[in-house]
């Protein structure tokens, strides 16, 4: 298991502070978004909470539309709806009722989004929980399988729908001696990460293909925020964009991601805070989506600007190639500067003087852009 203690501090040291645009702001309670395109155009389905027994409901939002977005209702009469998950046009929902006492339990429900019409659709109900203590909130299809997470017994569920569904189902990883409190989940190849939002830990668990019903898979923490900040944000919400797992910390009101596809993801570290407690968030064209607490807002993720001559600056840094510390020299004073990776993130930032260093061994191999300012831009080889 690789060690990402570090990924947080240094998500502090690039921290963005994004200032976010409101999409649509009349929605009540938004949890878990997907995005379908149901051949008009690509729209995005929002849980909506609601306050109370069937208030709950689904609705899409026109992406192609222009701020503020008003919302069509998809489906009603739901009580508190949280995660979401697609299959082709298959939209997975959990619905986790209204909590201990209530008599109302949750619920995984499933619909055809393109059945829809214009009129709110009825679901079809997969399995019911059993008791109203149970609160369900993540769902995730992979594979014919269908995982719940469960907060209060802080386990994951698997479901193979090929299956008749148990009266009680599967337990797939068991997670209450790490007093988890197991909310998103998503799958890179054939491992799960899972957000602890009452542990403040997330969680990986590998080899997900080998799991058989009867048995039940360990976690190991991936990214621990207490160890590495001693401070809680609460991770609720996960999203897989090709190897970039953005990550929402409720409690914290803050979204970052890191590129778990490389063997340092401090190289790829970013931070994105918001002000209303983020749930889940989505990239889409260059945009990233998130649900707060009132509305759905979004922010245009950075890219870097090409320089119209690379290289062709009185700045140095040297040695380059390096495989660790690079020497700055050609100006006077301090210069702030950001280092770029080619996927247009910053990897580093701060000020450097005169023939002061830049340490980036910890960086992987590649290319890098070094950026003072527009007219000065350096190419970095890191070996």
């Amino acid at each position: 298991m690789k060690n990402y203690t570090l990924i947080i501090v240094y998500f502090i040291l690039v921290s963005l502070n994004a200032q976010t645009t409101p999409f649509s702001e009349t929605l009540s309670g938004p949890k878990g978004m997907v995005i379908f395109n149901d051949g008009t155009g690509d729209y995005l389905y929002v849980a909506e909470s609601g306050n109370g027994a069937g208030t709950g409901q689904i609705v899409r939002l026109n992406l192609s539309a222009t701020p503020d977005v008003a919302k069509e209702v998809v489906i009603t009469g739901l009580n508190r709806p949280f995660g979401l998950s697609l299959n082709g046009s298959t939209l997975y929902i959990v619905d986790s009722g209204l909590g201990n006492g209530s008599g109302v339990p949750g619920q995984i429900l499933s619909y055809d989004l393109s059945s829809f019409t214009g009129t709110p659709g009825l679901t079809s109900t997969i399995y019911n929980f059993p008791f109203d203590s149970d609160s369900p909130r993540g769902i995730l299809y992979d594979s014919g399988n269908l995982y719940v997470s469960e907060v209060e017994s802080n386990d994951i569920f698997a479901i193979d729908l090929s299956l008749p569904i148990p009266s009680n189902l599967d337990v797939f990883c068991d997670l209450d001696a790490l007093g988890a409190g197991p909310v998103g989940l998503v799958v890179n190849g054939t491992t799960m990460y899972a957000a602890g939002r009452d542990s403040n830990i997330i969680y990986e668990i590998s080899n997900i293909n080998t799991y058989t019903p009867g048995s039940s898979l360990s976690a190991t923490s991936f990214i621990d925020f207490d160890s590495a900040l001693g401070d809680w944000i609460g991770p609720e919400f996960l999203y897989l964009d090709g190897s970039t797992l953005y990550i929402s910390g409720r409690d914290g009101n803050e979204i970052g991601s890191v590129d778990i596809g490389i063997s340092n993801p401090l190289s790829s570290g970013s931070i994105i805070v918001t002000s209303n407690s983020p749930e889940q968030v989505i990239p889409f064209n260059n945009n990233l989506y998130i649900a707060e607490n009132d509305k759905v807002s979004f922010f245009v993720l950075p890219t870097l600007s090409a320089p119209t001559s690379l290289n062709k600056s009185s700045f140095v840094a040297s040695p380059n190639p390096t495989k660790d510390v690079l020497t700055i020299s050609g100006f006077d004073g301090e210069k702030e500067f950001q280092l770029y990776n080619l996927l247009g993130r910053i990897v580093m930032k701060g000020i450097v003087n005169q023939n002061e260093t830049i340490n980036i061994d910890f960086l992987d191999s590649g290319i890098y852009l070094l950026k003072f300012d527009e007219d000065n831009v350096l190419k970095i080889i890191k070996e």
